[in-house]
């Protein structure tokens, strides 16, 4: 398979890649409703919400046959207002995705870019309504066969003003995880976020004299409770980071060549990171190399650290959880629990028997894996692929943008493949 390439093709008709080819699909649909891209056969201007779901849902099942079993897909999806027709210009409006600027948005707008729509009644919706296009669009994939793993919220720091009175303004779109199977590749360790600082008991309590904590019960081992608010042991913090959460707070990232605001590089990179190996995969079969991981569990204990200073007071309510004099005699120094990577190795066994190229004798190691767009548009997840040593595929239906995204790439690197199927 042809890597590293932008492909001219119209998706809704199929993906011109081969089966069980790529390792992650991180994507931005056109939403329904927001604009006009001037060319035939462009997803978003259904007359109706279904229609769109529709043919989402066709698109998304040419995905799956080109993504592997142990692949992730991530999919960034805004959400659109049902309004009442304003002077013909059109009945939907999209306060989600921005464009560049309020003026460009304006414009776009009054220029018939979004085209009239007269189903948002047909299809039950009120003028006002919020369509919930993305959770259709999730319920619906989820119908067909994917594993819908998470409903990441993207939080903008920067969103678009808009001239609303009775309600707040939007400033968050949804980017789904779906998975084919229920077990597959994800690399958490590549994305985690610095841990929070833990309790310090000691030090807080004072300040919370006139709390009362919890009463003990006798017997009851502290080394295995988590509750944080009075000062409990937390074996399960890692000095090397938390798991990633599920509300990522990026700004929007503006395209000079674009009159929108493209989904940002921050956006795309942990998608990347998450749902591809960093060491690369096997060059026979395409299965992810994994990380080696060696953990080191937490060695802090509060309460025995705290019995240690004779700061554990009857008057906590812990005075009968006091640690015996051995505990205190065996405490070594307080450390946060690690994870460090150590190594890496293959999930599969593909180079067992012949580890060299017969024609080059060489070994053969792993290869890097490869990340599809399959609506391209300004090529981000191109961009942050390549950025990342990874492999990348996209499709796109319109000249201008892949000679765009073509424009964008080439600043990145000296050389550029673009073809056009036959």
């Amino acid at each position: 398979m042809k890597v590293d390439t932008i492909i001219c093709h119209d998706i809704t008709k199929g993906i011109p890649l081969p089966d069980k080819s790529v390792q992650c699909v991180v994507t931005s649909p056109p939403y329904w409703g927001l604009r006009d891209y001037g060319v035939a056969g462009q997803l978003g201007l259904e007359k109706t919400p279904e229609e769109y779901i529709e043919r989402m849902v066709g698109v998304f099942r040419h995905v799956w046959r080109v993504l592997r079993d142990d692949g992730t897909c991530w999919v960034n999806m805004g959400d659109t207002y049902a309004m009442s027709s304003m002077h013909g210009k059109g009945d939907i409006t999209n306060f989600t995705r921005e464009d560049s600027t309020a003026k460009e948005g304006v414009k776009a707008w009054e220029g018939g870019i979004s085209r009239k729509f007269n189903s948002a009644k047909a299809s039950g919706l009120k003028p006002k309504d919020l369509c919930m296009m993305p959770a259709r669009l999730a319920i619906a994939l989820q119908a067909d066969g994917w594993y819908l793993r998470s409903d990441i919220i993207w939080a903008k720091p920067n969103p678009m003003p808009e001239s609303v009175t009775d309600r707040p303004t939007k400033s968050h779109e949804h980017l789904f995880l779906l998975t084919k199977k229920p077990k597959y590749f994800y690399d958490a360790d590549a994305v985690r976020e610095e841990s929070e600082g833990v309790w310090n008991s000691s030090k807080d309590w004072a300040a919370r004299a006139d709390m009362t904590a919890p009463e003990i019960e006798k017997g009851v081992d502290l080394d295995k409770q988590r509750t944080r608010g009075f000062g409990t042991h937390h074996p399960d913090i890692d000095r090397s980071g938390r798991n990633k959460r599920d509300v990522w707070t990026i700004p929007t990232q503006s395209f000079p060549e674009a009159h929108f605001a493209t989904f940002p590089e921050k956006l795309v990179e942990p998608c990347i990171k998450a749902g591809t190996s960093e060491k690369g995969c096997c060059p026979e079969c395409g299965s992810p190399w994994v990380r080696v991981v060696e953990k080191k569990p937490a060695t802090m204990n509060i309460r025995i650290r705290d019995s240690k200073k004779d700061t554990l007071k009857d008057k906590s309510g812990l005075g009968e959880n006091q640690a015996t004099q051995s505990e205190i005699d065996n405490y070594g120094p307080e450390q946060m629990g690690q994870s460090t990577t150590i190594g890496w190795k293959p999930t599969c066994k593909c180079l067992d028997d012949c580890p060299f190229s017969p024609s080059k004798g060489e070994h053969r190691g792993p290869i890097p894996c490869t990340v599809y767009d399959p609506f391209g548009g300004a090529m981000t997840t191109c961009l942050v692929a390549y950025k990342l040593n990874r492999h990348y595929v996209a499709t796109e239906l319109s000249a201008e943008y892949i000679e765009m995204g073509r424009k964008r790439l080439a600043a990145e690197k000296d050389k550029f493949s673009l073809f056009e199927p036959q």
